[in-house]
This record gives C-alpha cells, sequence and structure tokens, in this order.
C-alpha cells in the first residue's frame, strides 16, 4: 500500500522550535485530524526533506530556468558531505548564488533539522490553518506533500 504523508518544516533548515511549541502543534494537529499516525522529528544536522515519487523538477529561484538533475544530484552530494550545513551553489544557468533550499522543487523540498509529519492524512485541515501551527512554532513553515 502506498503513504502520503504531509511534512511541514520551518523555512529556515536551522531553525528548532522549543519543545513546549512542538508538543503543542502536536496536540493541535490531534484536534484536526481523526487520522493517522503524527510525528515529530528532531535530528542534529540538516537533512533533505523529500517529497517521495511526487518529485518532479527544480527551477532556478533567480532566472527561472529549469535545473539539470546531474548538477543537482553533484551539488547534493557536495553539500552532504558537510551535513548540509553550507547549503550555498552557485547555479549553472545563471552562475548566480543561491541556496539549495532556495531552490524551487516540484513538488515542494526542502532542508531542516526539524518536522512534523502526518502519514496518510483524512483531511486538509492543518494545510487551510498553517497560520496557526507558523504562530504555534514561532517560524514560517514550508509543507511538503510526499508519496511512497
Amino acid at each position: 500500500m502506498s503513504d502520503t504523508v504531509i511534512k511541514f518544516i520551518p523555512a529556515n533548515p536551522r531553525f528548532v522550535p522549543k519543545k513546549e511549541a512542538i508538543n503543542e502543534a502536536e496536540l493541535w494537529i490531534r484536534s484536526l485530524t481523526s487520522c493517522c499516525e503524527i510525528k515529530s522529528i528532531l535530528t542534529d544536522e540538516i537533512r533533505f526533506i523529500d517529497q517521495g515519487e511526487n518529485f518532479q523538477s527544480i527551477i532556478c529561484p533567480l532566472c527561472l530556468d529549469e535545473i539539470s538533475l546531474d548538477w543537482w544530484s553533484d551539488a547534493m552530494e557536495k553539500a552532504s558531505e558537510n551535513h548540509f550545513d553550507n547549503l550555498s551553489v552557485i547555479v549553472p544557468c545563471c552562475y548566480r548564488e543561491t541556496s539549495l533550499n532556495n531552490l524551487q522543487y516540484h513538488w515542494n523540498a526542502g532542508f531542516a533539522r526539524f518536522s512534523i509529519e502526518i502519514m496518510n492524512p483524512t483531511n486538509e485541515e492543518v494545510t487551510r490553518n498553517i497560520k496557526t501551527l507558523e504562530n504555534i512554532l514561532s517560524c514560517f513553515v514550508k509543507k511538503v506533500d510526499a508519496y511512497y
């Protein structure tokens, strides 16, 4: 059976919410959904938060050209050598500096030390109320829709 996982991550890859905020966010999500498994993941290092089979393409945020998967794979490998501590890259399309986190992933993806993940959600209430989640966690969040 395939799984859909909605992942919410801080827009800033280094940001980690306070423990109390994480607990409050989990309780708030549980109050909106009758599903599913909800888990918070906190790691010591930044990690790539992927979209699974929903991965389609990557666009440069500066010139809007499509980024080749070969270049991206090489950039990811290089960044992983320092545990994604430095996400800065020079994109091959316009030779300007940006971040792997700022690339436009279709579907969304990103980098984070913290995520809240909802397995096989039964509704979109959390997404519709994303500002509340941002207020609870004290940060802007990105939503990553993953399919495995």
